[in-house]
């Protein structure tokens, strides 16, 4: 018995860990504007309340088909929890995205992990309560009764949050629309064929960072306002082609009608060529593709203009609906090469030592993905690449460099007029 019960205790350690990690991730990482959407960690929740219940009372059983058959109720546990807290690990993931609702799929997973659990610390609890003598059907039906409760409790506030996020989530007077993921928005933001277009008016930042075989080099923070076609933005680098102990270096820009304007440092700002020549990448042997000669766009715009106004935008994979600084979007993902993230996500130049508004052609050979997510109102809330090749001349020694971006777009309903800068 004492060899049993050290098993047993192992598997209730085992899954009170995942549900433990679950509660924690959800609490830390789950941020869609609503605040009774918290209470989803109710669910995991619960089975940690399971499994601890488990892991200090065993579920103890006489025989060995008996004890077999709690055993596997504790591995089905393990098995439903185990790709249910993955899923829900990637999904927070993502930057700046909150997951709006589980899919069917997802929550029945979780509904059935946390019936295993609840049943499993149910058992050993009933034994527990009533003690090894009594009646075995007794103590079952016991082990039943709270394993119910455990579960109405934990899956009901969890349903009630996220109905209640749905709702929030939903156009006044909208109700939620079933998609791949789960309910979604009753406002559909368009397909990802459709073109999205700028706000009028934003704040835009950008974190762009720059590793070698997984390990952070240097990252790239942009903030800055655009109204219309003016803009103005500063950005900090921090790392890499920094010398180690100097001073982070760090620029500023301006845009108003047809000037544009540039700092470094504390140096005084001067004015640069509003125009930009474009290098069409061609494979080799390839007929050489004209320059292309024309005016920088904003920081979102040139998003839209470079990387998603092509043919390869309508072979794009729709990911589902997601929130983004607590609104509904549609997430869309396409396959991108280096001259797009370059060309698109500019700041990226910085991390390989050329001037963030230089032309030169680099890194066309590397591969990566390019997301970008849409709202309603057909406006670009969020675009995000990442690139990775061989390590360029000048990096750390490594085997392959990752390049990643993250833009973030908020709009602005009354914003103040961009002004030229003062010389």
């Amino acid at each position: 018995m004492r060899v049993r019960a050290i098993r047993l205790r192992l598997l209730a350690a085992v899954a009170a860990l995942l549900w433990g990690a679950a509660v924690v991730a959800v609490l830390l990482a789950y941020r869609p504007g609503v605040p009774i959407a918290v209470l989803v960690a109710a669910c995991p929740l619960a089975g940690l309340v399971a499994s601890l219940v488990a892991l200090v009372w065993p579920p103890l059983a006489r025989g060995p088909r008996a004890f077999a058959a709690v055993a596997w109720l504790g591995i089905l546990e393990l098995l439903l929890l185990a790709p249910s807290f993955g899923g829900l690990v990637a999904a927070l993931r993502q930057p700046g995205v909150a997951p709006l609702l589980p899919s069917p799929e997802d929550a029945y997973g979780w509904f059935l992990a946390l019936a295993a659990a609840s049943l499993f610390g149910g058992l050993g609890l009933s034994r527990r309560v009533l003690g090894v003598t009594t009646v075995r059907r007794v103590r079952l039906a016991l082990a039943t009764l709270i394993a119910i409760a455990l579960l109405a409790v934990g899956s009901g506030v969890s349903a009630v949050a996220v109905l209640a996020t749905a709702l929030a989530v939903s156009p006044p007077g909208g109700t939620a629309a079933a998609s791949p993921r789960g309910p979604g928005p009753a406002a559909f933001p368009p397909t990802c064929a459709a073109l999205p277009h700028a706000a009028a008016a934003a704040d835009v930042s950008l974190l762009a960072v720059g590793r070698v075989d997984g390990h952070q080099i240097g990252s790239v923070a942009l903030h800055g306002t655009r109204v219309g076609d003016d803009e103005r933005w500063s950005a900090t680098l921090t790392g890499w082609p920094v010398e180690a102990g100097g001073e982070a270096a760090s620029l500023a820009y301006a845009r108003v009608g047809a000037a544009a304007w540039l700092r470094s440092g504390a140096a005084a700002w001067t004015t640069v060529p509003l125009q930009e020549r474009i290098v069409p990448y061609v494979p080799v042997g390839a007929t050489p593709a004209p320059v292309v000669v024309q005016d920088r766009a904003t920081l979102d715009s040139e998003v839209i203009r470079v990387a998603l106004s092509g043919p390869a935008r309508l072979a794009a994979e729709d990911v589902g609906f997601e929130l983004v600084d607590g609104a509904s979007t549609r997430h869309c993902r396409l396959l991108a090469g280096g001259s797009i993230a370059l060309q698109a996500f500019r700041p990226l130049r910085w991390l390989l030592g050329q001037a963030p508004l230089a032309d030169t052609p680099a890194i066309a050979d590397w591969r990566g993905s390019l997301d970008w997510w849409v709202t309603p109102d057909d406006e670009l809330a969020m675009a995000s690449v990442s690139v990775e090749g061989l390590v360029p001349s000048g990096w750390p020694t490594g085997l392959q460099a990752t390049l990643q971006a993250t833009l973030t777009v908020r709009r602005l309903d009354t914003p103040a007029p961009i002004r030229a800068p003062t010389p």
